[in-house]
């Protein structure tokens, strides 16, 4: 009868370890979804990547010529006399 009763309980334990495996292994197929979405993810950034570093370069260059017709604006003002335009409001 004992026997019965330790054979019921260890069998019973098995189907529990066995339940609780089998919710991990789902919760891990859920993470490798998710990984791989994330690989994809990394795979577009590196690709468009060179055109953000571009992009990038294109603005300080745009950024340093700004600078320098503001500041041959400047100095044409000061020669001139002539005072700095008032910004337009909406």
């Amino acid at each position: 009868m004992v026997w019965w009763i330790a054979l019921g309980t260890v069998v019973f334990a098995l189907l529990l370890l066995m339940l609780v495996v089998l919710r991990l292994l789902r919760g891990l197929n859920r993470f490798n979804r998710v990984l791989r979405r994330l690989q994809s993810r990394v795979v577009e950034a590196q690709r468009l990547q060179p055109a953000g570093e571009a992009l990038q370069r294109r603005a300080e260059a745009m950024q340093e010529t700004m600078q320098s017709i503001t500041d041959r604006a400047e100095l044409l003002r000061a020669k001139t006399g002539a005072r700095r335009p008032r910004a337009k409001t909406g």
